[in-house]
């Protein structure tokens, strides 16, 4: 069986490497980028099944990045997890804008608070489920 390939793009460290080996330990195949321009860039050379992003980054941020991927030719349907401190405010901005989340066949809102050992398994229960 394939193990999933996740995408974890996020400008804090310590959140890409958490999730990182949470993944891994759990049985993706994770790859991870700092900002969108390098999330994009591995997005359209990996395809992944799953992208977990913070939508606020310095230089390139999320809704960057979400702008590039709806374009790409290649995409498949992934889950994107939008995993930020602001989500009511990525709420309202979802419900607002919807085509920017095209290419994604799902797509969760989880705040920072929750632990990234608690992202981890529900995003490894919504792919299982799948």
């Amino acid at each position: 069986m394939r193990k999933p390939v996740i995408l974890v793009i996020d400008d804090d460290e310590f959140y890409r490497t958490t999730l990182s080996d949470g993944f891994s330990e759990t049985g993706f195949k994770c790859y991870t980028a700092p900002d969108g321009n390098e999330g994009f860039r591995l997005y359209s050379k990996i395809v992944p099944d799953v992208v977990v992003l913070d939508r606020i980054m310095p230089d390139s941020g999320g809704t960057r990045f979400l702008m590039s991927v709806k374009d790409q030719p290649n995409r498949k349907d992934s889950l994107l997890v939008i995993y930020s401190s602001t989500v009511k405010e990525d709420l309202a901005r979802d419900e607002r804008d919807p085509v920017s989340h095209a290419g994604f066949s799902k797509v969760v809102t989880v705040s920072k608070s929750t632990a990234p050992g608690g992202l981890v398994e529900m995003i490894a229960d919504l792919v299982s489920s799948d």
